[in-house]
């Protein structure tokens, strides 16, 4: 008797019994009200190691979806923990190294034990085996990709340009990961006034509104944490006008090095950027403005690779 989409409640008297013939008509039973599940799956391979009639036929390619779910799962039944002992009564009597004992393993708890026979390819040659490879090859074929993150900062200069004065910076970057390496492109806005107003040819400005494109390379040193170091151009608005002729563009070229710590909450992120920055003169016929910044970024984005790491994780020992 099938209570529903729960396990039938027979099944635990079927293995105390023996009654193997009973136990696999109550699994298939369950199969077909409710479909192919992890946890009919997890039972039908117990089932079947104990009648000495397993065969990697039990199970096609979504076994390991259902291994993952089991090894993410947190809540517990009854039910679980009696197919958890049924594992861990089998695992002395089946022969190591074979994919019986990785299950025996796996459902009696020893997640850790089980992956490490596939990390190690233990069982090579096998169709456990090789869905486990897939399954990492996917993963790593589809992650890492590009991930636009929202920035706001601050930036403090020095030098001939300390007379900008300090600014607020918005921006937006587009990240690529690819394992602890990364590159991206990175856009930053400093809106506001000069501190002090500055030549340029036979006029005075103290406008400050400056755009710089970066590009910026690097890779995770510990943990969180990256160095990385960059380069690109930057443009000052000195004069904006409504004729051609009253707008003055002053563009420079920057490089800088920095510190980052990224860290993940699920499906956002968040980063912190500690940066030194050097500048050439915009300004080659009025006051320098050339000189080296302090500067520091907060950035927020969207983890787009979120499930693909939570995949990820359970795969491992």
């Amino acid at each position: 008797m099938v209570l529903g989409c729960t396990e039938p409640v027979e099944i635990p008297r079927f293995f105390v019994e023996a009654k193997p013939d009973s136990l696999h008509e109550a699994i298939f039973a369950w199969e077909d009200t409710c479909g192919v599940t992890d946890r009919s799956t997890r039972t039908l391979i117990l089932a079947s190691i104990w009648d000495d009639a397993f065969t990697e036929d039990l199970y096609g390619h979504e076994i390991m979806d259902f291994l993952i779910a089991e090894a993410r799962r947190t809540e517990v039944n009854d039910f679980d923990l009696f197919s958890a002992g049924v594992a861990d009564q089998l695992l002395p009597h089946v022969v190591p190294d074979t994919p019986e004992f990785f299950f025996c393993l796996f459902y009696s708890g020893r997640t850790q034990e089980a992956w490490a026979l596939l990390a190690n390819d233990t069982l090579d040659g096998t169709y456990l085996q090789r869905q486990y490879e897939w399954e990492q090859e996917r993963i790593s074929l589809e992650s890492k990709p590009t991930t636009v993150i929202v920035t706001a900062g601050y930036w403090a200069p020095e030098g001939n340009l300390a007379l900008a004065g300090n600014h607020a910076s918005v921006g937006l970057m587009g990240e690529k990961r690819q394992d602890r390496l990364f590159w991206r492109v990175a856009g930053d806005i400093l809106i506001g006034r000069a501190k002090y107003p500055y030549q340029v040819e036979s006029r005075r400005s103290d406008r400050f509104n400056a755009v710089a494109l970066m590009l910026e390379a690097g890779g995770n040193v510990w943990r969180g944490f990256d160095l990385y170091a960059g380069g690109g151009a930057e443009g000052t608005v000195a004069f904006l006008g409504n004729e051609e002729e009253d707008s003055q563009m002053l563009v420079n070229w920057k490089a800088l090095v920095g510190l980052g710590y990224r860290r993940d909450m699920g499906r956002w992120f968040a980063g912190l950027d500690l940066r030194r920055e050097w500048m050439t003169d915009r300004n080659g016929q009025g006051t320098p403005l050339d000189g080296q910044a302090w500067s520091w970024r907060l950035g927020v984005g969207i983890n787009p690779n979120h499930d693909l790491d939570q995949r990820l994780r359970a795969l491992e020992p």
